[in-house]
């Protein structure tokens, strides 16, 4: 029995704390009642304005570009941030023009007395401002994601759909991906390496031609569809995905990527 109870408290104990000792963590307060929404490389990581903010799992020795909105103000701060290190927790003032970095701690740190609205995991994808089922009366489903506020922006020409990020990389860097996978054999090595070099790209962004571009690397229809998913979030001109459809090999991949990406 008592080596139930502690096999029990160890499980206990390493899910509660996994999400913050793994990972570093980002505090955001006001001291001056100020109500705020926090955007880290343009995902809107929360979707009410809250005065406190616990963002967990955030990976550690990477730069971020914060971008901070006040509830009936239009005024936003666009600050970039550096986590230093894993498991390190980094506290932030929000000020009316600037967010100040007051402290960092080292090792995890307990949120039992925060609410559970107050704490979100670090998102690399759009929040979504309510759960929507796909019916056919929602209609609009896709509309309900909350719109990431840009300061400035790249003008697409001919183009006035939903914008996913500011600034799409040169296709130079494009360039420099194409040549990493072609370095590469198997679509599932390919796909690691795409995704590190998204990871590693500060504010990476993507247009749909450069995703097609990239998508002539890869063999399956089925890789291709998990590189869409992870690249959708960070493409500038997301209502262009439908001309994606030639770029498989089935007709019927391209109503599984819909699905997978709820359009």
């Amino acid at each position: 029995m008592l080596l139930l109870r502690l096999i029990i408290l160890f499980y206990f104990s390493s899910t509660c704390f996994f999400v913050v000792a793994q990972k570093s963590n980002l505090i955001f307060t006001s001291n001056q009642n100020l109500e705020f929404k926090v955007t880290i490389n343009n995902i809107v990581q929360h979707t009410e304005f809250t005065q406190k903010l616990f963002v967990v799992n955030i990976k550690g020795e990477q730069n971020y570009m914060l971008l901070i909105s006040f509830k009936n103000d239009t005024s936003i701060i666009k600050q970039p941030i550096y986590v230093v290190d894993e498991n390190v927790t980094h506290f932030y003032e929000i000020e009316p023009t600037k967010v100040v970095l007051k402290k960092m701690v080292i090792g995890k740190h307990s949120f039992e007395k925060w609410d559970k609205n107050e704490i979100v995991p670090f998102s690399g994808v759009l929040v979504l401002a309510k759960d929507t089922l796909k019916t056919e009366k929602d209609s609009l489903a896709m509309d309900s994601v909350v719109a990431v506020p840009f300061e400035d922006q790249y003008k697409m020409p001919d183009y006035e759909g939903k914008i996913g990020c500011p600034w799409p990389l040169k296709n130079e860097k494009i360039v420099e991906l194409k040549i990493q996978l072609q370095k590469l054999n198997l679509d599932d090595r390919k796909i690691e390496t795409a995704k590190n070099f998204k990871e590693n790209t500060f504010d990476f962004c993507i247009t749909i031609e450069q995703t097609k571009d990239l998508m002539t690397e890869f063999l399956l229809d089925e890789t291709k569809i998990e590189l869409i998913k992870f690249l959708y979030p960070f493409v500038y001109d997301q209502d262009n995905v439908l001309f994606l459809k030639p770029n498989f090999s089935y007709e019927n991949s391209f109503d599984e990527l819909k699905l997978v990406l709820g359009i």
